[in-house]
């Protein structure tokens, strides 16, 4: 007994093929972004090496320095970090210019926040006050002060005194380290990096040079800090600490 007589559709019921095409092509895309930014997370020396390979001598890499953040942990790190901060001041050594009547200033900056410039800024001064050099550490960086905050110096007249009144003996502190010496960032408010100008920071070296044998200048990232280019155009020698 037939009850209905079977027919072909034109199309099925539910056709799920558009939304299953669109959900694999996304999440592809996904896997896809989320594998790139495994890998440099995971591992951000995959891209590093890659860069310093394909550099073809566009710039001086001086030395590699490891990340000392976890050296309360780790002592070692530190042990190693300063022996490879010691490889790097007999590299600077090997080709800066040497003048018996003037001190040497360096500055010392990175592209971005957190590059690891400020604690390149201690490491390098206490290798050099190690080697018997008269070293002056300087904090200039206006927003992060972070070379004053890490060494609690932020009560301390520095800098900002020194643009608006002079007097650098005064602003000068010793650190425990014999040989090293800091200028912290200062207290006045009424100082701001816009009168950091050219002629105020060569005044301000001259008086440096001639005290100090080496002069490290922490500044701000030079992709957003204003006092960074005039630091720059009158030091001896500009380190980018790239992470």
């Amino acid at each position: 007994r037939i009850g209905q007589i079977a027919t072909v559709p034109d199309s099925p019921d539910k056709d799920k093929r558009g939304p299953i095409a669109v959900g694999v092509f996304g999440a592809s895309v996904v896997l896809v972004m989320g594998i790139f930014f495994l890998i440099g997370s995971v591992d951000q020396r995959t891209f590093a090496i890659r860069q310093l390979k394909m550099d073809h001598g566009q710039f001086h890499c001086l030395g590699v320095v490891p990340d000392t953040s976890k050296a309360a942990m780790e002592p070692e790190i530190l042990n190693i970090g300063m022996n490879c901060v010691h490889k790097l001041r007999n590299r600077i050594e090997s080709i800066r210019f040497r003048s018996t009547d003037r001190g040497y200033i360096m500055l010392i900056s990175s592209p971005f926040q957190g590059d690891g410039k400020t604690t390149l800024v201690q490491l390098l001064g206490h290798s050099y006050a190690s080697a018997g050099f008269k070293t002056c550490l300087v904090d200039s960086d206006f927003i992060g002060r972070s070379l004053s905050h890490s060494l609690n110096m932020l009560d301390k007249p520095g800098l900002k005194e020194v643009i608006k009144e002079g007097g650098i003996e005064e602003r000068l502190v010793a650190l425990e380290r014999e040989n090293l010496f800091l200028m912290p960032i200062g207290l006045d408010e009424m100082v701001s990096p816009e009168m950091m100008q050219v002629d105020v920071v060569e005044d301000l070296f001259a008086e440096l040079r001639g005290k100090f044998d080496f002069v490290i200048i922490d500044t701000g990232p030079l992709s957003g800090s204003i006092e960074s280019m005039p630091i720059a155009s009158s030091v001896d020698g500009v380190i980018l600490a790239l992470r």
